[in-house]
């Protein structure tokens, strides 16, 4: 039995709702919550795992949020999903890897997204060129 289900029991079971409450984020993002409280965690066989405190637990849940979730993982076990994203490791992930470990790219040096873009350009514009580079000289030393 998985630990989602074992928490859908619990919450049923042994949990009351105390609210639901709007919740904004950093980014000006609101979610809703629902926020669950144990009504005794004394009999509770995962309490040594799951809670340190002295007071009963509180959860604090976002549906949509598990439901966005759910909604992109059949996005990506569906076929044209499961398509997409071997492609993306042959498109992209090499890309960052060159750029982050091979040409020693840690961290970006100016601030402000204009900035960052500019110079995460300028480093894409290097490794094309470096590609490029190494395709014609790969060309002149083929023998005709």
């Amino acid at each position: 039995m998985s630990w989602r289900i074992n928490l859908f029991v619990l919450i049923t079971e042994n949990w009351n709702t105390l609210k639901q409450k709007a919740i904004k984020q950093k980014n000006g993002y609101e979610t809703e919550r629902r926020i669950y409280k144990s009504k005794d965690c004394k009999g509770c066989k995962l309490k040594a795992s799951c809670y340190k405190g002295s007071y009963n637990k509180q959860i604090k849940v976002s549906h949509e949020l598990l439901r966005y979730r759910k909604q992109a993982k059949e996005r990506l076990e569906s076929p044209t999903g499961r398509q997409l994203s071997s492609q993306r490791f042959m498109d992209t992930e090499p890309v960052f890897g060159q750029i982050k470990y091979n040409r020693g790219f840690k961290r970006f040096t100016l601030k402000g997204s204009e900035k960052v873009h500019l110079e995460f350009g300028l480093h894409s514009l290097a490794h094309n060129f470096m590609k490029l580079h190494a395709q014609q000289n790969l060309n002149n030393i083929r023998p005709s």
